[in-house]
């Protein structure tokens, strides 16, 4: 069972989670008969939760339950040198999948999806390549191919593709996030879906901007 975003549960939940890891049963709800569970847990979230048990807003036992084996996952916007190769993969996979000749990419966009920021990871450039491919009509993807917001992104990013800065990261972020917002009209479920986003992924970021 993968639980994502697992520092979003609120408190109840959580006591509800423990007990069903510390006892293996569950009660369906309406029902009235527990019903056995086994289950391997996988829990993800972005947020630190150590800091969240220091105010009050994590369970520390539900976190030493959870904590057996960690794994490390920065943003892929801070491990750029594996956006090529995941590229090369998506594109070679997609390609099988849609039945099509895989593509080439040119150089501008090369430089422009290694440099992006993808506040939707991995699931986002994966999306984005395959809306790409879906939608191409040429052997060669281009900046031209780019769904509207990245378009927008590209517009906005410095002319080598490159964004060093934190504070510069931070805010191609807000302004791409909260442009696609403006184009679904305040639709935060259509928005993440479109940014390859977790929707509480987005809650969180518009409530840091106080949208």
């Amino acid at each position: 069972l993968f639980i994502d975003e697992i520092g979003d549960f609120p408190l109840p939940s959580q006591a509800k989670l423990l007990r069903v890891l510390e006892n293996r049963v569950v009660q369906p709800v309406g029902g009235n008969d527990s019903c056995p569970v086994n289950v391997r847990l996988v829990a993800a979230t972005s947020r630190n939760l150590r800091q969240m048990i220091a105010e009050g807003r994590f369970r520390e036992d539900l976190y030493y339950r959870l904590n057996v084996v960690t794994i490390d996952l920065t943003p892929l916007r801070d491990r750029r040198e594996d956006v090529p190769v995941l590229i090369e993969h998506f594109v070679r996979m997609l390609a099988r999948e849609l039945h099509k000749p895989m593509p080439a990419i040119s150089e501008d966009l090369q430089v422009f999806l290694a440099g992006y920021v993808w506040p939707g990871n991995v699931r986002q450039l994966r999306n984005c390549l395959e809306r790409m491919m879906v939608l191409a009509t040429d052997t060669q993807l281009t900046l031209d191919d780019l769904p509207a917001d990245l378009r927008t992104a590209a517009r906005l990013a410095p002319s080598s593709g490159a964004v060093e800065d934190a504070s510069q990261l931070d805010r191609l972020e807000k302004s791409v996030i909260l442009q696609t917002l403006k184009r679904f009209e305040g639709n935060r479920t259509r928005t993440a879906e479109a940014l390859g986003i977790s929707i509480r992924t987005l809650q969180r970021r518009l409530k840091e901007w106080g949208q």
